[in-house]
């Protein structure tokens, strides 16, 4: 009895010495640790590849550009081999002549030469560009040099329709589209730039 009263004595005490060594109050945080180094930068990957080239904004229009520098006459007649007949049934086109000035005008109409009116008649492989007076009708003959230039601007109707499918025109041919967009087809710098030609 006495062995086993020790027992409990001195489990109690051990018990005691435990829960006294248990309740003492929380330390000081210690100082945070200095950062790391930062890792190195990895090697570079592969270049990806180029992608595929768009199409030119200007695939639904050209223009044909003729030297008039040495003509004369009443008459100028171009070899024109692009117009085939289907494309003069197709497509819309639009020609101007530029005088000694750098100037344009439309054909058919006046071309800023005292009194001189322009008219054209299209054909397969040819452009006949007739001179003639607005006071009485009669034909009258260019100087060599007076005209530097012809240019015909070809745009492909159908391509051009769909085009602008979106845009608010009311009419579907070219020159109504044109017209809605606010571009000026006597002047032939509007219509370049338009076309980006």
């Amino acid at each position: 009895m006495k062995v086993l009263s020790k027992f409990f004595m001195l489990s109690s005490v051990m018990l005691a010495l435990v829960f006294a060594s248990c309740s003492g109050d929380d330390g000081t945080d210690g100082l945070d640790g200095a950062d790391g180094v930062d890792g190195v930068d990895g090697a570079q990957g592969i270049p990806g590849l180029n992608g595929t080239n768009g199409t030119d904004g200007n695939a639904n229009a050209q223009v044909l550009f003729y030297d008039t520098t040495t003509l004369a006459g009443a008459v100028f007649s171009i070899d024109v081999p692009e117009f085939t007949e289907q494309l003069l049934m197709q497509s819309t086109i639009l020609v101007y002549t530029q005088i000694y000035t750098g100037e344009y005008f439309q054909v058919p109409g006046a071309i800023g030469l005292a009194e001189i009116t322009s008219g054209a008649v299209l054909d397969i492989e040819k452009a006949n560009i007739y001179f003639y007076s607005n006071v009485n009708g009669n034909p009258i003959e260019i100087t060599d040099g007076d005209i530097l230039a012809i240019k015909i601007v070809i745009i492909d109707s159908s391509s051009f329709i769909n085009r602008v499918a979106s845009k608010s025109a009311t009419a579907k041919d070219v020159l109504s589209v044109l017209k809605a967009d606010g571009v000026d087809v006597n002047d032939y710098e509007a219509v370049a730039a338009y076309f980006n030609l």
